[in-house]
C-alpha cells in the first residue's frame, strides 16, 4: 500500500489507516493508529526515496493531531531544492496478504494543509513494482458507461 501526495509543500496528518476483506471482514492491514510513537510508523511503514535522494519529504508521529485528539503520522513536504520533486511516499512493508477474487476495503482519517489530493494504490514488490490495484480513477465508471452504449445514431 503506497500514499502520494502529490508535488506541493505542505503538512498532511493521517491517521486509523485499515484495510479489511469485504466479504469476511479479515484485517488485511491492521488499525494503524500510530500510538505506539515513530516505531509505530518505522514497524509496518518505509519512506521513498532513501538517504539523500530525498529532499522534500520528513515523517514524525505528533500526539494530539489525529482523528479523535490521538496521535498521527505527520507528513511534512518542503519545496525542493532547484524545483526538482522526487516521487515523495510512503509504503507499508510488503507483509500484506491480499487474496485474488476478494474485495478489500480501504479506511483512513487525513488532514492536510493546504489541501490536495492524495493517491493511494497497492503494488506487488519485487525488482519492477506491479501495480495491483487503488481507487477508481475518475473518468472509469464513464468509459464502462460509454462501452456499454449502443454506438447506432439515434433515428431522424
Amino acid at each position: 500500500m503506497h500514499f502520494r501526495f502529490g508535488q506541493l509543500a505542505g503538512d498532511i496528518w493521517l491517521d486509523d489507516i485499515q484495510v479489511d476483506e469485504v466479504e469476511s471482514s479479515r484485517d488485511v492491514l491492521p488499525r494503524c493508529d500510530f500510538s505506539g510513537g515513530l516505531d509505530s510508523f518505522e514497524d509496518n511503514w518505509t519512506v521513498w526515496p532513501v538517504d539523500t535522494k530525498n529532499t522534500v519529504g520528513t515523517v514524525a508521529v505528533t500526539g494530539g493531531s489525529g482523528q479523535r485528539g490521538s496521535a498521527a503520522l505527520h507528513v511534512h513536504l518542503k519545496d525542493p531544492p532547484g524545483g526538482s520533486w522526487s516521487d515523495f511516499h510512503i509504503d507499508h512493508k510488503p507483509n500484506l496478504s491480499l487474496r485474488k477474487g476478494r474485495h478489500d476495503r480501504v479506511s483512513f482519517w487525513a488532514r492536510a494543509v493546504p489541501e490536495r489530493d492524495l493517491t493511494i494504490a497497492f503494488y506487488r514488490p519485487g525488482r519492477v513494482y506491479t501495480y495491483l490495484g487503488g481507487p477508481p480513477g475518475c473518468f472509469a465508471s464513464q468509459i464502462k458507461l460509454g462501452a456499454s452504449a449502443d454506438d447506432r445514431a439515434p433515428p431522424e
